[in-house]
């Protein structure tokens, strides 16, 4: 009984086999069947009709001598996940979901092979003239950008502090205020002896 048939029962080897009947089922049967493995079947074709299967972005085919053809479409229409690092080599990346979530505490921009001058960041970043964030919406982008020419975070936008919570520099500068004295805004604090 070979592959033809797609079954084989290897035979049972026992102590009183001689060395001729050993190398008999191991090289010539076992192994030479091994070598001699095909696919017959996938998902309802045979050899006989080829043709393709086709399934959520992946297709598999086979070939007139069995042999097997599988293929990985532009658009997988199923869920995957992959239990490893990805790394995606490419221009533009875009992610079309309506929540993107990160298990680590840091997100890190510009993670670039090469250093890159501070001053460069406003030249690669295009038209936001920056790095940070940028909220596109109907009204015009809202931004927080770190910007080379003072080296500082820039928005353009207004940035609400909640109830005591406050600017900090080694010292308060501005704290956000709440309830009776809430129409005056922000209480600034000052270092002992600076002026201007």
């Amino acid at each position: 009984m070979g592959v033809e048939s797609r079954t084989y029962d290897i035979p049972d080897l026992v102590l009183s086999d001689t060395f001729h009947e050993w190398f008999t089922v191991t090289n010539d049967q076992i192994i030479e069947k091994l070598n001699r493995l095909e696919i017959y079947t996938l998902g309802g074709l045979s050899i006989a009709s080829q043709g393709t299967v086709v399934g959520d972005g992946i297709s598999a085919g086979l070939g007139s001598g069995g042999e097997l053809y599988i293929e990985v479409g532009s658009t997988i229409n199923k869920d995957i996940v992959f239990n490893g690092s990805i790394t995606v080599n490419g221009s533009t990346t875009t992610i079309n979901s309506s929540n993107f979530t990160v298990d680590d505490y840091n997100l890190i921009l510009g993670a670039t092979t090469e250093q890159v001058a501070d001053e460069t960041i406003m030249d690669i970043s295009g038209a936001s003239a920056g790095g940070g964030i940028i909220v596109t919406g109907a009204s015009g982008d809202k931004e927080f950008l770190w910007q080379y020419p003072n080296s500082a975070w820039n928005s353009n936008q207004n940035i609400k502090l909640a109830e005591n919570k406050a600017l900090l520099d080694e010292v308060r500068i501005a704290q956000g205020m709440s309830g009776g004295n809430a129409t005056k805004g922000l209480i600034f604090g000052f270092t002992a002896g600076t002026t201007g």
